[in-house]
């Protein structure tokens, strides 16, 4: 664990995993992430869900390669980090906290440091 001067922080962004925030009392149903997985056509590896003083964190390991798409003009994949924003979106996370990614996805930064902090859960606020 690391403290940032936001908090201790308990998970960094992983190329295949998603981070959902649910700050409410009860948990997205098991059912509905099997329900948005069989959409997607695609199971997860494991899925945890950890209690937190507001709610929930539920995080999904999804097989390598889950969120990689082809470039048109290069063909190369490339690790699609807004699919796993709207991944997480649509499980049900916490409408402040995707905001805030998209607006880290949609800065220019695009370096090592920012592409693994844009979504990170904290264990502990150190604020509120």
């Amino acid at each position: 664990m690391f403290f940032t001067r936001f908090g201790k922080i308990k998970e960094y962004a992983r190329t295949n995993r998603t981070y959902t925030d649910i700050d409410e009392r009860t948990a997205v149903p098991l059912k509905r992430i099997w329900w948005i997985s069989r959409v997607l056509g695609v199971k997860p590896k494991w899925i945890r869900y950890d209690s937190t003083k507001h709610g929930w964190h539920i995080v999904i390991e999804w097989p390598a390669g889950t969120f990689r798409t082809r470039c048109p003009s290069c063909s190369h994949t490339h690790y699609d980090s807004f699919a796993v924003l709207a991944l997480q979106a649509i499980i049900g996370s916490d409408f402040r906290r995707e905001a805030l990614n998209f607006m880290r996805l949609m800065s220019l930064r695009r370096d090592r440091y920012a592409m693994a902090h844009w979504n990170i859960l904290y264990e502990k606020k150190l604020y509120k």
